[in-house]
């Protein structure tokens, strides 16, 4: 991360860049099962590795792309909830996403993929992407250099044998 001082009338100013060569992107998939979830239910869970250059690293969620193969048309799609930590809760595709107190000590941020914001592609998948205005600071576990992601699905759907559900990340690593 660069670093810059710059004096205007005597004020200084702090400019922070990232390093361009420290910027780059996680991603992870996940099938859902062949059936029907109902809403609330964990759709998936993902380990975003690599987000840190050491065990309890630093750096910033500058972006969410969520892609879904299963066109979540007439829903309102799902919550991504990303962690810098592994959850305390072991959270169960398919199952009530039912996260406790110490899970959200860890939680970073919430982002909501909807139908209000996505695009669809060939009317058979589906794209959300989330920049953060602010980008999202984080430190990973001092054990990790990962952070994780629990996707909850917002209304019943039912998926295929051949949907894929895929999220990724842009991240700056200190």
């Amino acid at each position: 991360m660069a670093v810059t001082n710059i004096f205007t009338n005597n004020i200084r100013t702090r400019v922070v860049r990232s390093d361009p060569s420290n910027a780059g992107r996680s991603t992870c998939s996940f099938v859902p099962g062949d059936s029907a979830y109902s809403a609330g239910d964990v759709l998936g869970f993902c380990e975003f590795p690599n987000a840190a250059q050491i065990a309890g690293g630093s750096g910033r969620i500058t972006e969410v792309v969520a892609l879904d193969s299963g066109n979540l048309v007439g829903s309102d799609a799902f919550n991504v909830f990303l962690f810098s930590a592994t959850p305390a809760t072991t959270f169960t595709e398919n199952a009530a996403f039912a996260p406790t107190f110490s899970d959200f000590t860890t939680l970073l941020s919430m982002v909501q993929c909807t139908d209000s914001d996505d695009i669809t592609v060939h009317n058979t998948i589906q794209i959300w992407q989330k920049q953060f205005v602010q980008p999202v600071p984080y430190v990973c576990a001092s054990d990790s250099t990962s952070i994780f992601a629990v996707v909850e699905l917002v209304d019943a759907h039912t998926f295929g044998a051949t949907d894929i559900v895929q999220i990724s990340l842009g991240l700056e690593l200190d």
